[in-house]
């Protein structure tokens, strides 16, 4: 599968909420699972300032990012 690039034609059904059936949502538990034990792991070993505050946000977009992918069956 080629993903699509966003255009006007079908960014409609990119901003449009996808309800996951029961593969996606094993998959995303897995990515869940994977992303908080590295966040956890980040606030245990990384001293608080700025460079681990972003490092944090980072995964909070890996994981909307990965849940798009999940949710488009990699479509775009």
């Amino acid at each position: 599968l080629i993903p699509e690039r966003l255009t006007l034609h079908n960014i409609e059904d990119a901003m449009t909420y996808q309800p996951w059936g029961r593969d996606q949502s094993e998959a995303g538990q897995i990515v869940k699972e994977a992303l908080t034990a590295a966040a956890k792991a980040i606030l245990r070993a990384c001293p608080d300032g700025s460079f681990r505050s972003v490092a944090l946000r980072n995964i909070i977009d890996a994981r909307m990012n990965a849940n798009a992918s999940i949710s488009f069956h990699g479509r775009f």
